[in-house]
């Protein structure tokens, strides 16, 4: 069975190359624009990890991390939390991984595998 990943950017460039090159890596892969339906589309798709950006239209991806964190039903679900401002993560201990934008494909990949192996240790930078 294909691992799922959610993606939630609301850049239409970033969001069709993520799906390309996750895809071509056998991820299966759910787009989303806001986080306005994430619940929902959480509870439907059963991802196995999100990809979410930071700055996001309506609530901001931070608080939806927190969101998700604070749920018993997701609060193990691995988050990688993206953004091109640097200074935001300070305050968010809910991801189980950052990146920041611009980043290297490779080097995604590298952080979605290590999270799906082992989600259990976080390492926050």
């Amino acid at each position: 069975m294909l691992k799922r990943v959610l993606v939630v950017d609301d850049d239409d460039e970033l969001r069709e190359t993520l799906w390309e090159a996750l895809s071509y890596c056998n991820f299966q892969v759910k787009l989303m624009v806001d986080g306005s339906r994430l619940a929902e589309a959480i509870n439907i798709f059963k991802p196995d990890l999100i990809l979410l950006d930071y700055m996001l239209p309506g609530i901001n991806g931070g608080e939806l991390c927190e969101k998700i964190k604070n749920d018993p039903a997701t609060s193990d679900l691995p988050v990688i939390l993206m953004s091109a401002y640097q200074d935001v993560f300070e305050h968010f201990q809910c991801c189980s991984k950052i990146l920041y934008k611009p980043f290297d494909l490779d080097k995604l990949l590298e952080m979605i595998n290590d999270r799906l192996v082992d989600d259990s240790i976080p390492d926050n930078p």
